[in-house]
């Protein structure tokens, strides 16, 4: 899959998610491209995933992952492009262990600190240095389910309107997300994210109040294409 090209002035990546299973003992990759004019030190990481909110959980005393990134720093020159290496960590420790019957949820994170020519800054009495972070999801799929796929398990997500709420009901072992959600016209999201349900799991999300329309939605598989249009 093609790098996507943010801008001339910018980083290029592949939109997906990255699926880690757990046959690839030798890890998996993911590239970043630098297409801006000076160069960019990489800060890469793997952080745990807010189950109830479906976003990274960032702080600075977070707790090891399964997972590593290497390297976790790297220089990135104007005009190159680099790929990192994600290895899941042995299973020796109980806390690095993960479930065998469902996926598992984490974000590779890239931190990119401008690298400054020192000549040019001595000149300024000011400067405000901008800190782009991009942040991945990262699927880890045990053995038990690695044939599985998002397309194979959507008739296993039920979603119905029960009251004033919409409830979603994802019977499968994989992490599910729509592509939209809505109630006739009207889109439904998460804190304006789109909304993720994880294995095994149901989420009850309030109805759009006074919109009459049918309820229909529509997931997108791991690399972000359409699967198919479903309605209720």
């Amino acid at each position: 899959m093609d790098l996507t090209d943010f801008g001339k002035n910018g980083f290029s990546f592949v939109v997906k998610r990255y699926i880690y299973l757990e046959s690839d003992i030798k890890g998996i990759s993911i590239s970043l491209k630098n297409n801006n004019n000076s160069a960019y030190l990489i800060n890469s990481s793997i952080l745990f995933n807010d189950d109830d909110k479906n976003v990274p959980i960032v702080n600075k005393d977070r707790e090891r992952t399964p997972f590593m990134i290497l390297p976790p720093l790297y220089r990135l020159e104007p005009s190159s492009e680099y790929s990192w290496n994600i290895r899941r960590i042995s299973e020796g420790s109980n806390d690095m262990a993960l479930p065998k019957d469902r996926e598992s949820l984490f974000w590779i994170a890239f931190r990119a600190v401008p690298l400054k020519d020192s000549k040019i800054e001595e000149k300024k009495s000011v400067s405000l240095t901008i800190t782009p972070t991009f942040f991945f999801k990262l699927i880890y799929r045990p053995e038990s389910i690695m044939a599985l796929e998002n397309k194979d398990v959507i008739d296993d997500v039920i979603v119905e309107k029960v009251n004033e709420n919409i409830v979603i009901n994802n019977k499968s072992p994989l992490y599910m997300t729509f592509e939209y959600l809505k109630v006739g016209e009207v889109e439904i999201k998460n804190d304006g994210r789109a909304i993720t349900v994880k294995p095994f799991s149901t989420v009850s999300v309030e109805a759009p109040k006074n919109v009459q329309g049918k309820l229909s939605w529509r997931f997108n598989d791991e690399n972000f294409f359409i699967i198919k249009d479903k309605e209720y």
